[in-house]
């Protein structure tokens, strides 16, 4: 009886050994070689991660847990294991905490091990031991208030002289820039169409082009002398243009001519032609408005005391006879 006795109790001394030893084996089958917290100092609602290195023993595999743990103080978003040898391991966890203080991470099974006993610092914005509101503070200026007011008086202050000074001393320049741009406009004009017959002149027949040509060299001289030529003879408008130079006036005269014979008696006109007289009207024109004011005859070739003006309508009353 004793033996059977002894030997039952040899066999249950025998088993809590080997069990204390298995328990004690698995609690101690890792260590913690590094822990550290990336950004070292972050706040609630901060995102963070925690970098563990774990020691184990070469057989026991670790594995990420099929679902992240969970905590009433923080919301883990990851979790990565990355081997660095057989024996060590890096644990990253990922997480958002919403707690101030230290703070511990649930239990996590690994697979070979239990990770437990972790612990993070959790900084808040509110300094230690205050609990009121802060006091209040005078009104902040926005940069640069300060020297726009200034400006804005000084505005008020200089404002009406320079307004009297640019007005007083800028009207003759308006004025004689306002002059500039009206006797330009029929210039302007010309140009613009001649430009656009010249884009036509392989599709449009010859009677057709000269019609054309004819009639904006009409109008021009028509702006351009303040006198209405739209109904003239050919033979009236080159007797109003014959004190311009004397190539000019023959390269106007050329083109109503050769322009009536087209339109009147069917006379035909080549391409080279045609281009010939449109790049001769753009040149004599061109040259005309390019002159010193000095030395345009043609406003005063009209005026009632000029003598040329009397042989222009001289002329023209004896082509009307």
């Amino acid at each position: 009886m004793s033996r059977g006795f002894g030997r039952w109790t040899t066999r249950l001394l025998l088993l809590v050994l080997l069990g204390g030893q298995g328990i004690l084996g698995y609690a101690e089958s890792y260590t913690v070689t590094e822990s550290v917290v990336l950004p070292s100092e972050y706040h609630v609602g901060d995102r963070a991660e925690l970098r563990v290195r774990v020691r184990t023993a070469g057989s026991v595999e670790l594995s990420v847990p099929a679902s992240l743990p969970e905590a009433a103080w923080a919301v883990f978003h990851d979790m990565r294991l990355f081997p660095i040898d057989a024996q060590q391991t890096e644990i990253r966890v990922s997480f958002t905490a919403f707690r101030p203080g230290t703070q511990t991470l649930p239990a996590v099974d690994l697979g070979g091990i239990t990770l437990s006993g972790l612990t993070v610092r959790v900084a808040s914005v509110l300094e230690e031991g205050r609990t009121e509101p802060a006091p209040l503070e005078p009104p902040m200026l926005l940069p640069t208030t300060r020297l726009r007011l200034a400006a804005f008086v000084a505005l008020i202050t200089i404002g009406p002289l320079l307004i009297w000074m640019v007005l007083r001393i800028g009207r003759g320049q308006v004025s004689h820039l306002l002059a500039r741009y009206r006797r330009a406009q029929p210039y302007r004009r010309l140009r613009k169409s001649l430009k656009r017959l010249e884009s036509s002149i392989e599709e449009l027949d010859a009677r057709s082009y000269y019609i054309v040509l004819l009639e904006d060299v009409r109008r021009y001289f028509t702006r351009k002398l303040g006198r209405d030529l739209m109904s003239a003879t050919s033979m009236e408008i080159i007797h109003y243009i014959s004190d311009i130079d004397a190539r000019g006036s023959d390269m106007i005269a050329e083109v109503f001519r050769e322009g009536d014979l087209v339109k009147f008696a069917g006379r035909p006109a080549t391409l080279e032609q045609r281009r010939k007289h449109l790049e001769g009207v753009l040149q004599v024109i061109a040259e005309l408005e390019s002159a010193p004011a000095g030395r345009a005859p043609a406003t005063a070739r009209v005026g009632p005391r000029s003598g040329a003006g009397r042989r222009a309508r001289g002329g023209s009353k004896r082509v009307g006879a």
